[in-house]
């Protein structure tokens, strides 16, 4: 049993929502995020105020499900791309506006659009559970490591 990188990637594209899970100082928090995904690289955006943001930058390394019933989870190290409204992510924008039309034109509640930035998420360890889909239950988990 392999795991299967480009169903992965289809689900990246096809869903609104990504889990995150970011930790510092012994405090883990959950919150989705809307994904979009670049070869092997997920980003998406927030500002720099949240809670996420800040437990992200004292702690680079997050955890991850997306998918029905959590079908995928993985593990990731951050880089962060600095503001959505700078000449740099030009193209990112672009793309990420393809999936989300309604983004940039508004902030989440108590956050300044300006404060927004690009995050990418680089895989380090995706794992996939696989079933028969015929009766419906788990065969197994399959791992893939990235770097």
């Amino acid at each position: 049993m392999k795991l299967d990188f480009e169903a992965f990637k289809k689900t990246v594209e096809k869903e609104y929502a990504l889990y995150l899970a970011t930790s510092s100082e012994n405090d883990v928090t959950l919150r989705s995020v809307c994904p979009i995904i670049i070869d092997k690289t997920i980003y998406f955006y927030t500002g720099n105020t949240t809670q996420k943001y800040q437990q992200m930058k004292t702690n680079e390394n997050i955890a991850f499900s997306i998918g029905v019933n959590g079908l995928y989870y993985g593990q990731g190290k951050v880089e962060f791309l600095g503001s959505v409204l700078t000449d740099k992510n030009k193209s990112l924008k672009e793309i990420y506006q393809k999936k989300y039309e309604w983004a940039f034109e508004i902030s989440a509640p108590g956050e300044d659009i300006n404060s927004n930035e690009f995050i990418g998420i680089h895989i380090r360890v995706l794992k996939e559970w696989l079933y028969d889909n015929e009766k419906g239950i788990p065969l197994g988990l399959v791992e893939e490591k990235f770097f």
